[in-house]
């Protein structure tokens, strides 16, 4: 199963150096289910897990694991909810990611 996540130089979206990938959790949290980009951080969705994508292209990026329990079931599911989250839909229901989704400092639970 694919972990990794590439991406492009910045302002040349056609060139992907084999530099510029970041491995996303481990195969046992499964595929990437879904994507949800927000102002400054990218959270992955795998069916077992949830992970934080921040940084930049001048200093890099880096994924922080948010958890490995919970992951999501349908990509179309994840709704941004004002001032409180995200929500998806889960193996064991609906769950909510509360806090700062951006680069701004808060935690992200």
């Amino acid at each position: 199963m694919e972990s990794r996540i590439r991406y492009s130089e910045p302002r040349q979206p056609e060139e992907i150096p084999v530099d510029n990938e970041l491995n996303i959790g481990d195969s046992n949290a499964g595929e990437v289910v879904a994507m949800y980009s927000t102002k400054n951080a990218l959270i992955i969705f795998k069916s077992r897990g949830i992970y934080l994508v921040k940084g930049n292209p001048t200093n890099g990026f880096f994924a922080q694991t948010l958890t490995k329990d919970i992951g999501c079931l349908a990509t179309k599911s994840i709704r941004e909810i004002p001032n409180l989250g995200l929500i998806f839909l889960s193996q064991d229901g609906f769950y909510m990611l509360k806090g700062a989704l951006e680069n701004t400092g808060g935690a992200t639970i």
